[in-house]
């Protein structure tokens, strides 16, 4: 019998951002750079460094609200889906 299912990687993204956002001392880069057919979140701590990439401003927007529900330091997350709706 052979079973198939479906992982979510946004889900996955979500949990080890906001982990590493959470847990993190000092935040170097938080920032949404806008390449060329996509949307990069670029994030770099003292010991990490993170991209997340979406191609399109919508789904970046949604993946920054459910992040926002997962991290501490909610107004980070504000202040990118503010710069974001300038992209």
């Amino acid at each position: 019998m052979n079973a198939t299912f479906k992982v979510d990687k946004r889900n996955e993204a979500i949990e080890e951002i906001a982990e590493t956002l959470n847990k993190c001392e000092f935040l170097i880069i938080f920032e949404i750079q806008d390449r060329i057919n996509k949307l990069v979140l670029c994030i770099q701590t003292e010991e990490l460094e993170i991209e997340y990439t979406e191609v399109d401003r919508k789904r970046m927007e949604t993946f920054l609200k459910q992040l926002k529900d997962k991290v501490y330091n909610k107004s980070d997350i504000d202040e990118l889906i503010e710069e974001l709706s300038y992209m």
